[in-house]
């Protein structure tokens, strides 16, 4: 899925293949160590609602790929579900899904040595 390794990844997200076929909720900056990800099946159909608003005196605000809905009152429903669309990427000719996270997280790298050994 594609974002997978992006701000859901920053957001201490799981790193989802792009031949799966799902969704990941990641909620970000949490306020209970009980809110962790979720991955769900692109077949399935989110629903929320607004309960409470706590001790704020704004609305909420989500935010969806750089898409926010703020002024969210108690009650509001927001419904998040896979578009009827699809898009195919190009790759260059060797492209390695596993290659590209190793090279950009740094996996399997031997630390280099330095002289300042003590």
């Amino acid at each position: 899925p594609t974002g997978s390794t992006a701000y859901a990844l920053s957001a201490n997200g799981p790193i989802l293949h792009p031949g799966m076929n799902a969704m990941v909720l990641v909620p970000v900056a949490p306020q209970t160590l009980s809110n962790r990800p979720i991955v769900i099946p692109d077949t399935g159909v989110l629903n929320m609602t607004l309960t409470a608003m706590g001790r704020v005196e704004v609305g909420a605000s989500v935010h969806f790929d750089m898409q926010t809905w703020s002024d969210l009152q108690p009650g509001d429903r927001i419904v998040v579900q896979r578009a009827p669309y699809t898009i195919r990427f190009v790759h260059p000719e060797g492209y390695s899904f596993f290659s590209t996270l190793r090279r950009k997280l740094h996996w399997n790298l031997m630390p280099q040595a330095t002289d300042n050994v003590e």
